[in-house]
């Protein structure tokens, strides 16, 4: 039987709960920003139905003063936090004045497992960070974690579920139409070797194309 090995890739949100300016938000802030407000880098964790190539991750963000933060995705630990560091998306990200989403690409190319937690994670890029991660009553909830480690190299804790708003981006492999056309001829070769064997095959037929 000859396969085809061709494929397309389409570019998909696969994860989102971006619904809008935001009301409210969790603060990523750096060492000297707030008199208030002590250090803390920001965690949202993600699960996905299917696996997927990752191409990027955006969130809806304010600057409060400084504007400038990093954007990485970090695997669960054994306690269902944050742990090892698999991707950095972005570094010295500007948040704007007002809520809108900031976007970054993925520079490596990362399998996302199906059924597996991962966490989106933003830290101050400078001492002055101060940028509010949106939250909007009425998005979906999600489990956030925070930390008063700047670089999110440990001591988290979990805050709850909050509708904080972010979007993680990928790609997944649908059959070219070469490929199609290679597996029913292949299909074909086999079907015609039994029937000139004798032998009489029952094949049951499934549609082909993309999901």
């Amino acid at each position: 039987m000859v396969w085809g090995s061709a494929a397309r890739m389409q570019a998909d949100v696969i994860f989102s709960t971006l619904d809008g300016p935001q009301v409210g938000g969790y603060q990523v802030v750096g060492a000297t920003a707030s008199q208030y407000f002590p250090t803390e880098s920001v965690a949202a964790s993600f699960t996905l139905s299917s696996a997927f190539l990752l191409t990027g991750a955006g969130v809806q963000v304010e600057a409060i003063s400084g504007a400038t933060f990093n954007m990485t995705l970090f695997a669960t630990d054994v306690n269902g936090l944050p742990g090892t560091e698999l991707t950095t998306l972005g570094t010295g990200l500007i948040a704007p004045a007002t809520s809108e989403e900031v976007s970054a690409v993925s520079a490596v190319t990362l399998t996302l497992a199906a059924e597996t937690q991962y966490w989106l994670v933003l830290t101050p890029a400078a001492d002055d960070t101060q940028v509010s991660w949106g939250v909007l009553n009425g998005a979906p909830n999600s489990p956030l974690s925070t930390t008063v480690q700047t670089d999110g190299s440990g001591g988290w804790s979990i805050v709850g579920y909050e509708p904080v708003e972010f979007e993680i981006d990928g790609t997944r492999q649908t059959p070219e139409g070469g490929t199609v056309w290679l597996w029913v001829v292949g299909l074909g070769l086999v079907v015609g070797g039994a029937v000139r064997g004798g032998r009489r095959s029952t094949f049951h037929r499934s549609d082909l194309g993309a999901k």
